[in-house]
């Protein structure tokens, strides 16, 4: 098993050096290897009733048009993996300020509401040292800074998937909600606000082509290189679960609260550079955010497919 996780380290680690790196929310193959991951391991009745539902959603036809020969629901549930951060820049949403607005648009038909909704990306759970006066104090979130809803909308949208507990058109909503908040939830760095360096620049020499980086950057962008989709997506998933078996993960039907609280802990223990300077990407450094980033990500396929399956299609037995 060692032998093969440095062989797939070494493979997905040359990628990471000559890929261009988008700056979202674990990159946009990062999300597409957590659902294919999550695909793979659907009941087949579960996998039914997603296919069922994302033929439902306004966006279905835009997700299969890079299928080329792709099971056009598995390209839809890939591709709607990436649709909450895909709306940040489409003109038909609008942001969450406007939102609360006097006169917001209404929404267009299938959307309850065509706010982009930021917050629900993350969870800021502040750590850190906090001073005030000389005294350290429990670290609080800055006033100007949102707390984020990433724990309550996974939870809440996880409930609107059962059968018969929303319409079609709200399930179709939520499912790409549910597909993307899991991996979100299995990035450290989207459920902890550190209040002592809320805002570190790292400069990593393993990046060529970005030496420097907001370090939520650098972690987003681990996981797999950009722009996987197809063949290279299926080897990069193929590569990553035989590296991270579901033997190797302990817990894997916890709570969606609980993969939020793991996160918070990881960003602690080991999402910041230990070096005198905390802003110096070392080779240790950047060899253990990597496993620790493909691990969560492996784990987050693993986890979505238990709760696509228990929401989905529930046993009566």
């Amino acid at each position: 098993m060692c032998a093969l996780r440095s062989l797939v380290f070494g493979t997905l680690a040359s990628f990471l050096l000559f890929h261009a790196f988008p700056a979202s929310a674990w990159n946009a193959s990062g999300h597409r290897v957590i659902a294919l991951i999550a695909w793979d391991r659907l009941d087949p009745a579960a996998k039914r009733e997603a296919a069922k539902i994302l033929r439902a959603h306004p966006d279905f036809k835009s997700w299969t048009k890079r299928a080329r020969g792709q099971n056009l629901d598995e390209a839809a549930f890939i591709e709607a993996s990436t649709w909450p951060d895909d709306i940040r820049r489409d003109k038909r949403f609008h942001s969450d300020r406007k939102s609360g607005s006097a006169n917001p648009e209404a929404p267009l038909p299938g959307f309850p509401d065509m706010a982009r909704h930021a917050d629900w990306h993350f969870k800021n759970i502040p750590f850190g040292k906090s001073r005030k006066r000389g005294k350290e104090n429990t670290p609080v979130l800055p006033r100007y800074i949102r707390p984020g809803r990433l724990d309550e909308r996974l939870r809440r949208m996880s409930e609107d998937l059962a059968p018969g507990k929303a319409t079609l058109a709200q399930r179709a909503f939520a499912l790409p909600w549910v597909i993307h908040l899991a991996g979100e939830a299995h990035q450290p760095l989207h459920t902890a606000y550190r209040v002592d360096r809320p805002k570190l620049v790292v400069k990593n020499a393993f990046n060529p082509r970005k030496p420097t980086s907001a370090l939520h950057a650098f972690w987003d962008d681990l996981p797999a290189p950009s722009r996987l989709r197809g063949k290279a997506l299926r080897e990069a998933v193929d590569a990553l679960t035989a590296a991270y078996p579901r033997s190797a993960f302990r817990n894997l039907s916890a709570p969606s609260d609980a993969w939020v609280e793991e996160s918070w802990r990881i960003a602690r223990a080991r999402a910041y550079p230990p070096d005198a300077d905390g802003e110096t990407v070392t080779k240790a450094f950047f060899e253990s955010s990597l496993d620790t980033a493909r691990r969560r990500t492996v784990e987050a396929g693993y986890r979505l497919a238990l709760l696509l399956n228990r929401q989905l299609a529930p046993r009566t037995d």
